[in-house]
């Protein structure tokens, strides 16, 4: 296995998992010598733990059945009670017969009242006092366990960075390498060299980012939060009744007859999606354009996949012959060709270039792929030297998480989730480059130098600055009247070295419910008007001044928390907000 390159990446990847769950608890291992942890000692605890959790659990069990015999014994003597009311007044009465039935049954509820009521308060209740007073002091007993197993793990719950997930994944595919944060540079380097549009309108904020570069080639993964506004349709009910005279002579009657109105009416509503997706920079083919759609073709079998091609192919022979101006020349790979679907590419020359035969194989296992990945789950663009990839997989998938993520006061389900995680992280990623890893010539082609500017606008892009709000929380920022979610976005007001001054606008809308009566005619040959309630969704927008203050040293951002009044901290941006006022 080549650590410089990787030629077939669906092939590759079972090896790669099985070194990346080496390094990843290997190195959960250091962490833990490190810490030095009692492993054995917060075994102890959590078997403890768990016999007093079971032990309570089973007095909650006894507790439950004290109870249901309380209701049914409550139950009788509710009946027992009644029963003795018609006795007595049975028996009291000059027209009821007085008879042996009626006395049994005066006697009967009394003994029932009686043995019910002692049973409740003299045998049920202190025996479900005895068991509660038990089940607090065993409550008590775990909490303190609890502590004492957090105790055991304090060191080593202190040492997760989530900086150590991306340094795992580089360690594993040293191919590709992750930057500390999208910098400024980086987003010149894709702005300048790549043609990449960083320009975003207030319809979009970026909830996670992590760049990097594969080869020297810029990649970022993004987060986004789209807005869109558009329209909801609201509907009104209104229920009519009248009468009608019906038949004639003796069949003539009245009849009521009833009817419900329908109304509806259109209004402007905001719409919110989020979506991950990989950009990456190569200077490979760069006039070369295209773009694919998911197609799902993995959902097939290997028979219906032949048929598939089979019958496509021809297909594609005769819109390629018909679309003289595409000028488009099938490869002789059919399956390729039916399969990936790129019949919108513009340069055959860069086409046949980037997908060689080994890269039209890697694409064809990739698509069909059920055991190691996730098939052909992607879309895939190309416009000039800018890749989009954009897969279903990694859409629900927890990029930004934080180290509180890894926080356990059991070693062992610590270790278990803190692999389980790397492991996911890993398989989601890699197939996330796998559609870039699947074309050799991107692995080979290094970009030309680039020559930063002189002067660079921020220390960190603002790419990097919406993420960090993101997480702070938009609740944090938004309007008081804001009933929507927010986007959140970005300015540089001042930077000095690594000191940032942003402002940051929350844009969301107040919700007002409002009604509107429509007109609509009703089989009783009257007009009425149906109520329709809808919501007015009104802009709103509140601005904040923050200061983020970027470090590389993370004692020295626990020291200055201490003795400032700093907001928030981000574990792999190493950075610290401050909340400010404008006047500042």
């Amino acid at each position: 296995m080549d650590k410089d390159f990787i030629y077939k990446p669906v092939d590759e990847y079972k090896e790669y998992a099985r070194l990346h769950q080496e390094n990843v608890s290997q190195y959960f291992d250091e962490l833990t010598k490190k810490a030095n942890t009692d492993t054995v000692a917060n075994e102890s605890t959590v078997k403890k733990i768990r016999a007093l959790e079971k032990e309570n659990e089973n007095i909650h069990k006894e507790q439950s059945r004290y109870q249901i015999w309380k209701v049914i014994l409550w139950i009788l003597v509710a009946i027992a009670i009644f029963a003795l009311i018609a006795a007595f007044y049975l028996l009291l009465s000059d027209s009821a017969v007085k008879t042996l039935t009626l006395v049994l049954m005066f006697v009967i509820s009394i003994i029932v009242i009686v043995g019910g009521l002692l049973l409740i308060y003299k045998v049920i209740k202190p025996k479900y006092n005895l068991l509660e007073a038990k089940s607090q002091k065993l409550e008590q007993e775990i909490a303190n366990e609890y502590r004492n197993a957090y105790e055991q793990m304090g060191s080593l719950n202190a040492l997760f960075s989530i900086e150590a997930v991306a340094k795992l994944f580089e360690k594993t595919i040293p191919l590709i390498d992750f930057d500390k944060l999208f910098s400024q540079k980086t987003l010149e380097f894709l702005k300048t060299s790549f043609g990449f549009d960083d320009e975003t309108d207030n319809d979009q904020s970026t909830l996670y980012v992590q760049s990097g570069h594969l080869n020297g080639n810029p990649f970022a993964i993004f987060k986004n939060l789209y807005h869109v506004l558009g329209t909801k349709t609201y509907v009104g009910t209104k229920t009519i009744s009248w009468t009608e005279t019906i038949g004639s002579g003796k069949d003539r009657r009245v009849v009521t007859r009833t009817q419900t109105l329908t109304a509806s009416l259109e209004k402007p509503c905001p719409y919110y999606s989020e979506q991950t997706h990989l950009v990456y920079g190569n200077e490979a083919a760069p006039d070369l354009s295209f773009h694919r759609k998911q197609g799902y073709n993995h959902r097939l079998s290997p028979k219906r996949i032949e048929r598939k091609v089979r019958s496509d192919i021809e297909d594609l022979k005769d819109k390629t012959e018909d679309d003289i101006q595409k000028s488009i020349t099938l490869l002789g790979n059919d399956k390729f060709e039916v399969l990936f679907r790129a019949l919108n590419r513009d340069h055959e020359v860069q086409f046949r270039l980037l997908f060689t035969p080994l890269a039209q194989q890697n694409m064809i296992d990739l698509l069909l792929d059920k055991d190691q990945g996730f098939g052909d789950d992607f879309a895939f663009a190309k416009k000039n030297k800018l890749n989009f990839v954009s897969p279903d997989h990694i859409q629900g998938f927890k990029l930004n998480i934080t180290p509180k993520y890894f926080v356990d006061y059991d070693y062992q389900n610590c270790k278990q989730k803190f692999i389980k995680y790397n492991m996911e992280y890993f398989r989601q990623v890699y197939f996330t480059f796998a559609p870039i890893l699947c074309i050799p010539l991107y692995q080979h082609h290094s970009p030309h130098e680039y020559v930063y500017k002189d002067v660079v606008e921020s220390y960190s892009s603002f790419f990097e600055d919406e993420m960090i709000v993101n997480n702070l929380g938009e609740e944090k920022f938004s309007h008081p009247d804001s009933k929507t979610r927010n986007i959140l976005k970005t300015k540089l007001v001042n930077i000095n070295n690594k000191l940032e001054d942003i402002e940051v606008t929350a844009y969301g809308y107040d919700v007002i419910q409002r009604v509107t009566y429509i007109s609509k005619a009703g089989g009783d040959g009257r007009i009425h008007e149906v109520p329709v309630y809808w919501d007015e969704y009104i802009p709103v927008e509140q601005a904040n001044h923050i200061q983020i203050d970027f470090f590389d040293d993370l004692d020295k951002i626990q020291e200055m928390m201490r003795e400032q009044d700093f907001q928030g901290i981000l574990d792999r941006n190493m950075c610290l907000v401050k909340f400010r006022s404008k006047e500042d």
